[in-house]
């Protein structure tokens, strides 16, 4: 069978070496087939986004959102603000605050907490 994209013989998910990832004539000998393709880089998580650029290689996630430019995608990203705490300690995860300061003791951070 002949995947899209792929050389002969090669199927989705394989692992292409990349000096392969170049427009190229492949032939079948077997069948006499030429194709001209272009080897598209790995993608596990079928999001769109090659594994080398994903910000999250084994979670589907199409928007590629890194809110802390960390090269973590949000979707995976154990700590969104990238002030050092975790998320599910993290008193106030959308807004950088490693000093964790609640004044109020209402369990959301100064700098997210309106009052």
């Amino acid at each position: 069978m002949l995947w899209p994209g792929l050389p002969i013989g090669c199927f989705p998910g394989d692992p292409v070496p990349r000096q392969v990832c170049a427009d190229a004539a492949v032939e079948d000998e077997d069948q006499g087939i030429e194709q001209d393709s272009l080897v598209t880089p790995s993608d596990r998580d079928g999001d769109g986004t090659a594994d080398e650029r994903d910000g999250c290689p084994d979670v589907f996630d199409p928007s590629q959102a890194d809110q802390d430019d960390d090269g973590i995608g949000n979707a995976c990203d154990a700590d969104l603000d990238g002030d050092d705490v975790p998320n599910a300690t993290d008193n106030c995860p959308d807004a950088a605050n490693a000093d964790q300061l609640d004044s109020d003791g209402d369990a959301r951070g100064d700098l997210c907490d309106p009052c």
